[in-house]
């Protein structure tokens, strides 16, 4: 899905990023919510605090998660990756394809199962991730940012040093 704000035309993640980001909260901090639950009711009652903290930041996560996906977007431009990410805080960063090393692409188990993938982009001491994309968009991707990252640096595979035919048996 591609918006148009700003004279940019951004490409959104999938409203499947959204279950993602609560299944992954769900896990992450669910789990240890319930053995501090657990702790707290057979060793120490100071384990409520804990449990309380790590409640209120799953429900903070569950109830942030729309307007976070809502702010993650990305757009190629003819001389840059430009992706923008935040709902409270709005950031834009901008990577030059010369700068761009490499791209990286995942699916965790959860993306897997609800049919997404991620890829982070790579330049020199920073990654900028790219959520929500279907597994072939996210492929087709990643071959357009390398490909356009260095132009000239993408050559054919070298041959070999020793030809077959000159190793004896």
């Amino acid at each position: 899905m591609q918006v148009r704000s700003e004279a940019i035309d951004w490409v959104l993640p999938s409203p499947r990023q959204v279950r993602a980001r609560c299944e992954t909260a769900l896990w992450w901090l669910g789990v240890p919510l319930a053995l501090s639950a657990a702790v707290a009711l057979l060793w120490t009652r100071w384990a409520w605090l804990a449990a309380a903290v790590l409640a209120l930041w799953l429900v903070w996560i569950l109830a942030t998660a729309r307007p976070h996906v809502r702010g993650l977007a990305w757009t190629a431009t003819g001389d840059a990756f430009v992706a923008r990410s935040g709902w409270w805080v709005r950031s834009v960063r901008s990577l030059p394809w010369s700068r761009v090393r490499s791209v990286e692409l995942s699916e965790g188990i959860i993306d897997t199962r609800l049919g997404i993938a991620s890829l982070v982009v790579k330049v020199p001491g920073l990654g900028i991730p790219v959520k929500g994309l279907a597994p072939d968009e996210a492929k087709a991707l990643r071959d357009e940012l390398l490909a356009r990252s260095a132009p000239d640096k993408v050559r054919p595979a070298s041959p070999p040093l020793v030809s077959p035919s000159s190793v004896s048996s």
